[in-house]
């Protein structure tokens, strides 16, 4: 399985890598920094069966992103991994067709 991760801070997606790699050890995990980098290679790979997100991306919003992935790649379940608690985001987040919302820290 193709996990893809999202998120600005390296640390912290490396966190997430590791975790999944523990539980799903043959799952091919890629990482990324920007929104660019992600819809760049969204175009020119094969998409993911997993994406794990974070909603604070410098260079996009994390609602863009979703909506941009929900309109050209459907098949893709997004989780979001954030810190944005807020009844609000969770709330409209599930309504763009996420799959999933985790707050962190854990």
């Amino acid at each position: 399985m193709d996990v893809w991760l999202l998120e600005d801070d390296f640390r912290i997606a490396a966190i997430h890598a590791d975790y999944i790699k523990a539980i799903q050890p043959d799952a091919q995990v890629q990482q990324f920094l920007t929104g660019g980098s992600l819809k760049e290679a969204l175009l020119h790979k094969t998409p993911p069966a997993v994406l794990l997100m974070d909603l604070y991306i410098p260079d996009v919003t994390g609602y863009e992103l979703v909506a941009y992935i929900r309109a050209h790649f459907p098949e893709i379940r997004i989780i979001m991994v954030t810190a944005a608690a807020e009844r609000a985001h969770v709330e409209a987040l599930y309504a763009y067709g996420v799959f999933d919302y985790i707050v962190k820290p854990f």
